[in-house]
């Protein structure tokens, strides 16, 4: 009897262990992304929104922040590199010029 009581008590504290990894705690962060117009709004929340681990996420122009909601599997790294990849210039980083110069009616921000 006692080795169903702590099977059970084992199985319930993984069970629980697993919800709260799973729901996780997300948190909120911001950094600075490049971009100057309504596209490239567009643009920044779209590509964060398809990286792992992003619930949400809310570009201000005017700031130049990327407000995101994320949970604990999200990589900023992932983040980052894929927004260099569709031009925009983030966390000290800048995006490769051919990437930058091929962008669909880009407002031309100074490098």
């Amino acid at each position: 009897m006692f080795k169903y009581i702590v099977t059970g008590l084992l199985f319930m504290s993984f069970f629980q262990f697993n919800k709260n990894s799973l729901s996780g705690q997300n948190t909120t962060l911001s950094i600075l992304v490049s971009g100057a117009c309504g596209m490239c709004k567009e643009r920044i929340e779209n590509t964060s929104g398809k990286i792992v681990g992003v619930v949400s996420a809310n570009y201000d122009i005017e700031n130049q922040k990327l407000s995101l909601e994320v949970q604990p599997i999200f990589q900023k790294s992932d983040l980052i590199k894929t927004l260099l990849m569709v031009g925009h210039d983030t966390e000290g980083q800048v995006a490769p010029d051919d990437v930058y110069k091929n962008l669909v009616h880009v407002v031309i921000i100074e490098k």
